[in-house]
């Protein structure tokens, strides 16, 4: 993302080919508005609202519309040298700039590079111009060991529940899996999805798919029930789930209204091990296509009980795994670990289709309805532990 300079896009252009190039809207606004300055008074307001309502236009029907306002204002004259020069040097360039242009790049949300810039300044405050290159190197090398360490402190963090959140259970469940930012943009969904205010018409046509309109704006999105995805502008440039899925999904009394955490790209989730990079460089990430069941064939299960059979389970296997013999009890060690992992990264479905081959287990023994368990030379699909 850059601003209007072009020797910029085309040294950007030429180390990346097959990169998309947007413009920052703060530059734009602020370019544009200053050649509207130039005006008289009661028009150049006027102007400078409508240069500012074609950039963050959602639909190509609100562009034209702010466009031939524009001209309006004008006097209708094409010849005007402001309506000239946004003809010849921005209109013709709307995938750059405009809003509902930009709809199907994963910007999340980050339409400007002022962050960039800022983080610029900051370090500016750090390194002086006096700095010989061994001393620059050096400091900048400080600068991203401490901000990497920064990182992983906070990747490792033990995190609690957010202050201030209503009992529904399933946000409060979500906050703590994902980020902060990520969580406010999901709870707005979630709020749209469940409000009054939400008056879409679903249709459910061919399978695995849903079609959502509302009456009263006459927008209309493909949702597929069975990835969890949809076709609009959050979705794609948040990576995150929209209001018209969750909407669906309780149209169609599925177990939750939130899709399942392996629908959310994992740049989302806190504590996925692809976040840490004291392990990997960080991927860039992206929006996983899962499949799932159409609708809920089983009745929802609340958070307490979830955990209260969890538990249970897990002391029995505890049990079992105490009176196990030292390589069964590595071995059955491994595969748990393997589970939380699994557990942790949303990949619970793949991990339970998985073929793994390790070294086998024979009962040996019992101690009351307890079996003892044992390593031996074969090699089994499954171990056994009871």
């Amino acid at each position: 993302m850059t601003d209007k300079a072009v020797h910029e896009k085309d040294v950007l252009r030429e180390a990346f080919p097959d990169a998309r190039q947007l413009l920052c809207q703060w530059h734009v606004v602020t370019w544009l508005k200053k050649q509207a300055a130039r005006l008289a008074g009661p028009v150049k307001k006027e102007v400078k609202g409508l240069l500012s309502l074609m950039v963050y236009a959602k639909t190509d029907e609100e562009y034209g519309y702010a466009k031939g306002a524009m001209l309006e204002k004008l006097g209708g004259n094409d010849s005007h040298p402001l309506y000239n020069i946004f003809m010849e040097n921005w209109d013709n360039s709307q995938d750059d700039w405009v809003s509902f242009k930009r709809g199907n790049v994963p910007h999340l949300t980050n339409n400007t590079n002022n962050r960039i810039e800022s983080k610029w300044g900051k370090i500016k405050d750090v390194i002086k111009d006096t700095f010989s290159i061994d001393e620059l190197l050096s400091t900048l090398i400080t600068l991203q060991e401490y901000a990497e360490d920064q990182y992983i402190d906070e990747y490792h963090r033990v995190g609690g529940r957010p202050s201030g959140l209503c009992e529904d259970e399933e946000l409060s469940s979500l906050a703590l899996q994902i980020s902060k930012f990520a969580f406010n943009l999901v709870s707005e969904q979630y709020a749209f999805a469940n409000g009054g205010s939400a008056d879409y018409e679903v249709e459910l046509g061919s399978p695995c798919k849903a079609s959502i309109k509302s009456p009263r704006t006459g927008n209309a999105y493909e949702v597929s029930t069975m990835r969890s995805k949809c076709d609009c502008i959050f979705m794609n440039t948040c990576l995150l789930p929209c209001r018209h899925v969750m909407f669906v999904r309780n149209h169609c009394n599925y177990e939750t209204v939130i899709p399942p955490m392996r629908s959310f790209s994992t740049r989302w989730i806190v504590h996925s091990p692809v976040n840490n990079i004291a392990e990997r460089d960080v991927a860039r990430g992206g929006l996983k296509q899962i499949t799932c069941s159409a609708l809920s064939q089983q009745s929802p299960v609340s958070t307490t009980d979830m955990y209260i059979e969890a538990k249970a389970v897990a002391e029995k296997i505890i049990d079992r795994m105490a009176l196990q013999s030292t390589p069964t009890y590595r071995v059955a060690l491994q595969w748990l670990q393997d589970f939380y992992g699994a557990l942790n990264s949303g990949d619970v479905i793949e991990f339970s289709q998985r073929e793994a081959t390790f070294l086998g287990l024979s009962q040996v023994s019992s101690v009351g309805a307890t079996r003892l368990s044992q390593n031996v030379v074969c090699r089994l699909r499954v171990p056994t532990l009871c």
